[in-house]
């Protein structure tokens, strides 16, 4: 059996980096709003909050969370 080395034969070149699109500020847009605390906001990714998984057990819609004008 033959042994090469792994370092024999021509370089690879190296690897082109990989971009990410820019983000605005670094945060995302809210997406919702509860309309009696305002300081309670969701962006619409990932689990909702608790407030907003109450919100539509009551039998509310969650379109009445959205804020205007914001991300969808």
């Amino acid at each position: 059996m033959n042994q090469m080395s792994l370092f024999d034969g021509p370089p690879r070149p190296a690897p082109q980096p990989v971009y990410l699109p820019a983000v605005k500020n670094g945060r995302p847009e809210v997406c919702y709003r509860h309309p009696e605390q305002p300081a309670m906001a969701w962006t619409g990714r990932g689990k909702p909050p608790r407030w907003v998984t109450e919100w539509i057990q009551s039998g509310k819609s969650l379109d009445a969370l959205r804020v205007p004008g914001g991300a969808t």
